[in-house]
């Protein structure tokens, strides 16, 4: 392994996922913005957008990033924050344009407005143990990791989603 400083500037990464390109998304926590980094010489990380009312601090913010496993076909990407008002953990889709197929400098940004709420109204009663972890299985459906909100009954309580793995079918979401 080689250890090799790719961008320096993001603050608070706190997770990323590749396109299927190679390029790297990875969320700022503290600052709610989504960088893309290239892995062609010629491109040039740059910020794609900054999520609205991300509530940050302690462990809370914008916590995960996954892309739909239909890129570029599918431009989504899915986000997985802490918002405010009111405290709440959403699951959000963005859609990305710009340079999807990367055939240029691979510079994308998220649409303004574009925002679907996937997974939204999810009490946030303390800024730590939130989760953030986003990804699609093999299977296609979106696998999202919802911390215990710093409460670990809640994980065992069945009636209760935070502590939970969950296995979200977003195929039938409209464009």
């Amino acid at each position: 392994f080689v250890d090799e400083l790719v961008y320096a500037g993001i603050d608070a990464a706190s997770n990323s996922a590749f396109l299927p390109d190679g390029r790297l998304l990875v969320v700022g926590q503290y600052t709610a913005q989504l960088t893309v980094v290239p892995t062609n010489p010629t491109g040039v990380a740059h910020v794609a957008g900054t999520i609205p009312n991300v509530r940050s601090g302690g462990e809370a913010g914008l916590l995960g990033v996954t892309p739909d496993p239909g890129f570029p076909a599918r431009p989504y990407v899915y986000v997985h924050a802490t918002h405010t008002p009111p405290n709440e953990i959403r699951v959000t889709r963005y859609t990305l344009e710009g340079d999807l197929a990367y055939a240029g400098n691979g510079a994308m940004t998220l649409v303004p407005g574009s925002a679907r709420v996937v997974l939204g109204a999810l009490p946030d009663f303390a800024p730590k143990h939130n989760g953030g972890t986003l990804r699609f299985g093999k299977d296609a459906m979106l696998y999202v990791a919802l911390g215990d909100d710093d409460d670990p009954c809640r994980a065992q309580d069945l009636t209760k989603l935070q502590g939970k793995i969950l296995r979200l079918d977003v195929s039938g979401l409209p464009d």
